[in-house]
């Protein structure tokens, strides 16, 4: 295993045992004296170690992962993205991280990490993919296609999902959520015209 040109999410990770990581830190880093007093402080799946030398009268701060945007640690924001791609529930995986006593965050912060980091993230990527999606198509006779899906026959949801198909290149080029009684309003409108 190795790291080289791997960014933080291809980096291969691994769960570490409190008691095995204290062991890295039984002599002062500087000095290499025993038994230096040691601060353990968590923020959701990091640990930072802070290791004072009564000898050496240093510090030396070790933390278990990178932060990113300059302070997020990048655990917390990875599982945060993993959970929201595979559809998981949250509730579900804090309960198997509580379970198996692995240091994780607590559920308000997958919700503040996908209001204010991911879902913008995502969106700016579709906007940009969408862009370039159009740019090649500028020009170009297209055939498009598009439909509606709200719930299964029989049930009442609130939101539909509205997506354009591009025939002719074979890609969704736009989607839209709206609400299932605008939707009712549009076809109703649409019905009574044609008749």
């Amino acid at each position: 295993m190795n790291c080289e040109g791997k960014n933080y999410r291809e980096e291969p990770k691994g769960i570490v045992f409190l008691s095995k990581l204290l062991l890295l830190f039984q002599t002062c880093h500087w000095c290499f004296a025993d038994s230096p007093t040691l601060s353990i402080s968590q923020s959701g799946t990091m640990l930072t170690i802070q290791s004072s030398c009564s000898h050496y009268r240093r510090d030396f701060a070790w933390s278990s992962q990178p932060l990113m945007l300059g302070k997020f640690p990048a655990g917390n924001i990875l599982l945060s993205f993993a959970i929201l791609c595979s559809g998981s529930s949250i509730n579900k995986i804090l309960l198997v991280f509580k379970h198996m006593g692995v240091l994780v965050y607590h559920f308000p912060t997958y919700f503040y990490h996908q209001r204010h980091l991911l879902i913008p993230a995502v969106v700016k990527y579709w906007r940009g993919y969408q862009a370039a999606l159009l740019q090649r198509l500028q020009g170009q006779e297209v055939v498009l296609a598009g439909d509606v899906r709200h719930d299964s026959m029989g049930h009442s949801a609130k939101y539909g999902t509205y997506t354009i198909f591009c025939c002719t290149i074979g890609y969704i080029i736009h989607l839209v959520m709206i609400q299932v009684i605008i939707l009712e309003i549009l076809l109703h409108s649409y019905i009574n015209n044609k008749m």
